[in-house]
């Protein structure tokens, strides 16, 4: 079900189950595990959870690089741990709770049971988390994908959630869904991948999608974003 890609002590979990090939980032240290976004399926956290298991290592926190809840909604199966996203994203999320969640319910996307878990530690622009061996996890605002997106720093390691997606991956210029409509724009996106263009990071994880050389997928959703904004 998933394909595991390992750049040392970070793991990338990619759902090889459909055509959207989410991905969940694990950052793992000696004294337990940080995880990097959630699955949204039911049957798909648990099988991740269990090979995370394996590890024989707790999980400390859980970070979410926005609030879509492809990326959010996997965070109930992990109640009691620390969940941090930016200001925005909690924000967005509380606002979905309030006017989407049992819709979707409903709808059947979102499972019976299942609930957004809403974050208990936020940020505004920038909040530096210190890491093992004098590493450190760099989180920082950049509206893009949607207005709460943000994108983490580790070592040499650029995680960007959906703000850069894989080339097999359909891409979107924002808003992406309705309740993103009132802050995110187009513009934001394009500036945002050009701003991790100038980062020039050795690796990149991405929300969607298997991973190819930076500068290709960076090059490939330039020039797509350009073409829509122009469409």
């Amino acid at each position: 079900m998933f394909n595991i890609e390992r750049i040392e002590n970070v793991h990338v979990y990619t759902d090889m189950s459909n055509d959207t090939y989410n991905n969940v980032t694990v950052i793992e240290e000696k004294s337990g595990i940080v995880l990097i976004d959630t699955f949204m399926k039911k049957e798909t956290m648990t099988k991740f959870l269990n090979l995370v298991n394996e590890y024989n290592k707790p999980i400390k926190s859980v970070i979410l690089s926005h609030w879509h809840i492809d990326h959010s909604l996997g965070a109930f199966f992990l109640k009691g741990k620390d969940v941090y996203s930016s200001r925005e994203c909690k924000s967005h999320l509380e606002d979905f709770v309030d006017q989407h969640q049992d819709r979707l319910r409903d709808l059947g996307i979102i499972e019976e049971g299942v609930s957004i878990i809403l974050p208990n530690i936020v940020f505004d622009r920038k909040l530096v988390l210190q890491m093992e061996d004098d590493e450190k996890l760099i989180l920082e605002s950049l509206p893009g994908h949607s207005f709460d997106s943000i994108i983490l720093s580790y070592k040499d390691i650029l995680i960007v959630g959906d703000t850069i997606v894989g080339k097999e991956i359909e891409l979107f210029i924002p808003p992406v869904i309705p309740p993103d409509a009132k802050k995110s724009k187009s513009e934001d996106l394009l500036k945002a991948v050009k701003h991790i263009e100038d980062i020039n990071p050795k690796y990149i994880i991405y929300g969607h999608g298997q991973r190819v050389n930076p500068k290709e997928v960076i090059k490939d959703n330039v020039i797509r974003i350009t073409e829509l904004m122009k469409s």
